[in-house]
């Protein structure tokens, strides 16, 4: 297992979203294991409801090619595709009944 540090750049998409609503995992097949904020603050582990933010560094395990997926998020070079909300229709009122 490979592990690298990567810095966010002001293009990443990644910016402002979670580790989980960016789907990170899914998309990249990487694992973020730690972040070091610009102001020097490190977490170990983080959540699936860290935010990242701008000046970001983090510390990435994963294979040679899913670490590359990852280093063109942070460059801006790809995109996190945006899912369609499902619409849920209402139970008809007969059948709660």
């Amino acid at each position: 297992m490979n592990r690298r540090w990567y810095r966010l750049s002001l293009t990443s998409p990644l910016l402002g979203n979670s580790i989980a609503s960016a789907n990170i995992r899914t998309l990249t097949g990487a694992t973020i294991v730690a972040i070091e904020r610009e102001d020097g603050t490190q977490i170990d582990y983080p959540t699936g409801g860290t935010t990242l933010q701008l000046g970001d560094s983090c510390l990435v395990i994963g294979s040679v090619e899913e670490q590359t997926v990852f280093d063109r998020l942070t460059k801006g070079e790809l995109t996190i595709p945006v899912l369609p909300i499902p619409v849920i229709e209402p139970i008809p009122k007969a059948i709660v009944e």
